[in-house]
This record gives structure tokens, sequence and C-alpha cells, in this order.
């Protein structure tokens, strides 16, 4: 059984195909419905509320020229609106604590820290004057960094997201030898929720991935290979 046309297509057609009489105008509702599949912005077209179009050709012209500019306009965008990966942010409680986890049981560098105070009047955090104290962790060759938070004004809130639930969140590393790392981070009383699954690849070489928690309990994740 032949499968019935999409509708945009039959009215598309419908529109443009030659006929022996004059083509009646479209009612209201089809020229919104087209013009919905279309994507695109009817309010400047022809025909009014109550009143079809008297030159449907015309309004489905300007129609595919309206959503042919919003694709345009969409590309142009998407172009510039992601460039790359900066940071990802956790909020802390101790930062003394989580700054020598990330950095000696790790291996991150500090990067760089702030004591950060907005104004009351402009703040892009959503929280006017809010004080706090910010310290990056990452590699000095570059790549993405992690950007540890502590909230000295107003407090953090207790309470933290378990690992699936909405919300949670965590950070994976690449590591190249998952047995050495876990059973150093372990030794060091890192809690891993699991121990390392490890695979055997069909070249050789060995890969695995686990689930660990940082001194807050925040899910950071080991993949190799």
């Amino acid at each position: 059984m032949k499968a019935p046309m999409p509708m945009a297509t039959r009215m598309t057609e419908a529109a443009f195909a030659p006929r022996a009489k004059p083509m009646a105008p479209p009612t209201t509702a089809q020229v919104i419905q087209l013009s919905s599949l279309l994507r695109c912005d009817t309010s400047n077209l022809a025909w009014k509320d109550t009143t079809p179009s008297v030159n449907f050709q015309r309004d489905l012209v300007a129609v595919r020229s309206q959503a042919r500019l919003n694709s345009l306009r969409y590309n142009a965008r998407r172009v510039a609106m992601i460039k790359g990966f900066f940071h990802s942010g956790l909020v802390v409680e101790d930062m003394d604590k989580m700054v020598a986890f990330y950095r000696d049981a790790l291996g991150l560098s500090v990067l760089r820290e702030a004591h950060s105070k907005a104004p009351p009047e402009g703040d892009h955090t959503g929280i006017p004057g809010a004080e706090r104290i910010l310290v990056f962790v990452g590699f000095p060759d570059g790549g993405h960094q992690i950007e540890l938070v502590k909230y000295i004004d107003p407090p953090s809130p207790a309470g933290r997201p378990d690992k699936h639930q909405l919300g949670a969140s965590h950070i994976c590393f690449y590591v190249d030898d998952m047995d050495a790392i876990y059973k150093s981070l372990s030794a060091q009383g890192v809690h891993f929720v699991t121990p390392p699954i490890i695979r055997d690849n069909a070249d050789g070489s060995r890969g695995g991935i686990c689930y660990f928690q940082d001194p807050e309990g925040n899910y950071l994740e080991l993949i190799q290979g």
C-alpha cells in the first residue's frame, strides 16, 4: 500500500499545479498550517484572520523566503555560539580539602585563584552581591579546567543530589593505567562506587571504566582505552 503524501507536500503541489480553472483561494487555516510546517513568521502576510488570501502563491513565496531567512539566521547563530569547552564548576564547602584532593591525589595543577565579590546591581550568578573564593585546577598546557567555588556570602545550603537524581553530574578523566590509579587512590581512602571494570580490546590493549567520589561526594569517572 502506497504511503500517504505528507500534508505539506500535498498543499504545496496543490498550490502550484496547473489547473484549467482559476484556483480557489485557500482558507486561513490552510495558510496557518502550511506556515507552521515551514516554521516561519506569518504576521506580515496578506491574509487576515477572517478573510482567505486572494494571492496564495505570493503568500507561499513569502513564507518560503521567510523560512530560508530563518534558517540562515539559525546557522549564523550556531557558528557563533560555541567555540569550545572552558571549565566545569563545582560548589564546595571546604576549599582547602578540595584543592588538596584535586592537586595532590589527582595530580592537577592550581592554575589561578580569585576572591570575587560582585556589585549588588550586576551579578552574573543571579545572587546580588555574592562573595566567593574561586580556584581553577587543570593542566598547565591548557585544556578543560575545573572551577572550585566556595560561597562566603551567602553560604551554600546543605545537600547534594544522588548519582541518579535530576541535576546530578560527573566529570570524566582519561587515564593510561586504571589499575595503578585505582590502587593509589584507594590507598588514600578515596571512595570508589565499584572496582574498575576492565575489558580486553581486539588490538591487545586494555580498556576500563569506574566511578569514584571526591571528598565532598561529587562523582568522578575514569576511562582507559
